[in-house]
């Protein structure tokens, strides 16, 4: 169990961190605004630190007069600007927001230069910042990191030039700031590191809520091409995945009289009334346990029995068969009249795999597949035409009226029924 004050600051700075984080934000933009809305916050905060310690080093806080006070409330007006990236990123001004913050800084670093002399730990300020630099700007904008680093780099020459030449605007105060300033550069150095390591920590944690809900995402899109067994397979084997089965059950289902339908409708309508049909036999094979394996314009296929062997496939293929001719009976045409459905279902064994390197897909091949499609393409509407083999499976829990013999297109003559119902 997390230590609950701790918990609660990597919250807050969560929070603060993502301001200017919008949803859809590529990664590394979303990385960038982060940093910098942790590094404005760090900047602020360790400025009012060396604030507060100047005050403790050099005055009794019960003998201040009101030009103490005045000067106190001038320093933290001028730590005030350290925040504006906070607001920049939040409006959507990001490059500003950067720009401003190392324009900001290295200011800020002079000024310090400036009235206190040798006695700011300038080398310290700057290299901090040079690192934060680096950090800040992504890299589609290394012109601005490039102009940025130079200003820093300019800055900190005209720095070291005033630590030099050994010039002060507060000399009174100078000589009690240097025998007393290491305690404000070790604090300050490690409130600093702190809170890099806190931004550090929270962006971390942001990249891998990011990364498990890609990898989810990824997740879901695979298992809606592949099946569960093969999509794990797919990831651990390298040599190509095929399958021989004995016994599978395949279900073939086309719409009667698409074509001329579709000459006649919109676009939209008609992938809008595909994809109604389509969502209800995927809702239909979800049920009754079956994979779906692909459709081809307006035809539908599933198969049970795969891609792990499964006890009484055949009946759970019947069921959605079934299933399936009242559902395409309910949607009806613009004209108003309700569709019809042929619908072929065959037994046997078949052979399956995946096929291609990319946008690949789980298919089957064999005679058994052959059979459901010609088993539908010869059908009647809104009947379902099985062949012998599941007639055997069937003929015990099912309703099976006998077709007779019917030419099927490469398979010959072949012994038909039609399922009307479960018994």
């Amino acid at each position: 169990m997390a230590f609950r004050p701790v918990k609660s600051i990597e919250n807050l700075l969560a929070r603060i961190a993502a301001l200017g984080v919008e949803p859809g934000m590529a990664g590394g933009e979303a990385k960038h605004v982060r940093f910098g809305n942790i590094a404005a916050l760090t900047a602020a905060v360790s400025s009012l630190l060396f604030i507060y310690f100047e005050a403790q080093l050099l005055v009794d806080w019960g003998d201040w007069n009101r030009r103490d006070w005045t000067l106190l409330a001038i320093r933290i007006a001028v730590v005030a600007p350290f925040l504006a990236p906070l607001f920049l990123n939040a409006v959507g001004r990001r490059r500003l927001a950067r720009l401003w913050f190392v324009g900001w800084s290295a200011v800020f670093c002079l000024v310090l230069a400036l009235y206190y002399g040798r006695a700011a730990p300038t080398p310290l300020f700057f290299m901090v910042l040079a690192m934060l630099t680096t950090a800040l700007f992504p890299r589609a904008d290394s012109t601005s990191m490039i102009a940025s680093l130079i200003f820093v780099g300019v800055t900190l020459v005209v720095a070291l030039w005033l630590r030099r030449t050994g010039f002060a605007l507060d000399p009174e105060n100078r000589a009690l700031i240097l025998n007393r300033i290491d305690s404000y550069v070790t604090l300050g150095s490690f409130f600093i590191v702190w809170m890099i390591g806190m931004a550090q920590r929270v962006a971390v944690n942001d990249a891998e809520k990011g990364l498990a809900l890609e990898q989810a995402r990824s997740e879901r899109l695979i298992l809606n091409i592949l099946p569960a067994p093969i999509a794990a397979r797919l990831k651990t084997e390298t040599a190509a995945i095929a399958d021989r089965f004995d016994d599978v059950t395949v279900l073939f289902a086309d719409i009667v009289g698409f074509t001329p339908l579709a000459r006649k409708m919109a676009p939209d309508a008609l992938v809008a009334l595909l994809d109604d049909v389509f969502r209800k036999f995927d809702a239909l094979a979800d049920q009754y346990g079956l994979e779906k394996i692909k459709t081809i314009g307006d035809a539908y296929m599933v198969a049970g029995g795969l891609p792990a062997p499964a006890r009484d496939h055949t009946a759970s293929v019947a069921r959605m068969a079934l299933a399936m001719v009242p559902v395409v009976q309910q949607i009806k045409t613009p004209e108003g009249a309700p569709l019809a459905v042929r619908i072929g279902l065959a037994k046997g064994p078949a052979i399956a795999g995946v096929i291609g390197e990319r946008k690949f897909s789980y298919d089957l091949w064999g005679d058994t597949v052959n059979m459901a499609s010609r088993l539908e393409s010869h059908g009647v509407a809104d009947r379902i035409q099985v062949n012998e083999a599941a007639h055997a499976a069937l003929k015990d829990m099912f309703l099976l009226a006998p077709r007779g013999e019917v030419d099927l297109k490469g398979q010959g003559r072949v012994k038909t029924w039609f399922l009307t119902g479960e018994k």
